[in-house]
């Protein structure tokens, strides 16, 4: 009796825990069924990007889930102002769920059975991509080959995700730091095609609906560094599309990616060694390579402070990264690696007295 006693305020103490913590009992992701189909199902904190969503299994593709007051078990699917159904879950029993499906305007109702399989903390960005809620649409996941390119003398294949605009690139070569580029690689298209499905579904909780893409090239491939252009266009809901041009500097050495900012000392660079920011000092220099221009674009590259690095023979690329509406007016800016030298910290002085012959 003593025993059970202790087990029951033990349980007790651990459900005042979870309540104090505020975990609400619903957050996770679910496996079962809507009706006769199985589905996958997460429940996330509506901060989190994509929010809540599920999918058929059979159809893989996204459906957003909605809720103002998810602590009812109230959910609707689909567009937020004309949802195309509604949830009624019951209270979470364990790691069970179960509740009604129904669409509006229509008395037929679906049973909902779902077994939690995962769970989710609280303000986590894109909190459904884990491998839990993706396994189902992970077993699919196939990579095709495509175009082959040469670039510098060397070869790279383009590949694509089946049935998607997802694109990457495999690199030729038979050495252990090239198979470790190309594993990275492999793994952020992995990571791409995660992010599709929580952008559309983000997306089709307006009536616009959502789109991405990505792709990949060599801008050029050296004795030491590769250089890798990427770049994302999406519209995940909200009021425009949006693109992401990065590159990304490898080192053929290591298999490793080189944060170039960490080259640079602290008159170059201001905040941590991870930040973009260029200083005043190293801005003024930047814009120095800068041509003239008596209009709007040319006043946007003079404010422009945000920048992302990649190599050249002829010296660093400065990329800015400017506002939304700004984007066409970014720029590429090469300053010359003398001119950098008072900028940089002994890694980037030791790094740059091999280039470029090293490149």
């Amino acid at each position: 009796m003593k025993k059970k006693m202790l087990l029951i305020v033990g349980l007790l103490i651990w459900s005042a825990g979870s309540f104090a913590a505020g975990v609400p009992p619903w957050l996770g992701i679910w496996h079962g069924t809507l009706g006769k189909q199985e589905v996958m199902v997460c429940l996330a904190d509506e901060s989190a990007m994509g929010g809540s969503t599920y999918y058929y299994v059979k159809y893989q593709s996204s459906i957003p889930l909605t809720s103002e007051t998810p602590q009812s078990g109230h959910w609707q699917e689909g567009n937020r102002d004309k949802p195309s159904g509604i949830w009624q879950l019951g209270a979470v029993q364990g790691d069970s769920l179960s509740g009604q499906w129904s669409a509006p305007g229509k008395a037929g109702k679906l049973p909902i059975a779902l077994k939690r399989i995962a769970a989710l903390g609280q303000d986590q960005y894109a909190a459904c991509e884990v491998p839990a809620f993706f396994a189902p649409r992970d077993a699919k996941f196939q990579v095709m080959s495509g175009k082959a390119h040469v670039v510098d003398g060397k070869a790279y294949t383009e590949i694509q995700v089946k049935g998607r605009d997802l694109a990457s690139l495999w690199l030729s070569g038979a050495t252990a730091q090239i198979a470790s580029i190309n594993a990275n690689l492999a793994r952020q298209l992995k990571r791409d095609y995660w992010s599709y499905f929580t952008c559309l579904s983000e997306g089709k909780r307006e009536a616009l609906g959502g789109d991405y893409s990505s792709w990949a090239n060599v801008v050029a491939w050296g004795q030491r560094w590769l250089v890798i252009g990427t770049a994302v266009d999406s519209y995940c809901g909200g009021a425009h599309p949006n693109q992401d041009l990065d590159y990304q500097t490898w080192d053929l050495t290591t298999g490793q990616m080189e944060n170039l900012w960490r080259w640079f000392n602290a008159k170059g660079t201001t905040g941590d060694k991870s930040a973009m920011w260029a200083s005043p000092e190293l801005t003024k220099v930047v814009l120095q390579s800068v041509e003239p221009r008596k209009d709007e674009c040319g006043d946007d590259m003079q404010s422009a402070s945000f920048y992302r690095l990649r190599l050249s023979r002829q010296g660093m690329v400065f990329i800015p990264s400017l506002g939304h509406a700004d984007r066409v007016c970014e720029e590429e800016v090469t300053v010359s690696y003398k001119k950098l030298l008072p900028f940089l910290n002994e890694r980037g002085q030791h790094e740059l007295s091999k280039l470029p012959s090293a490149f």
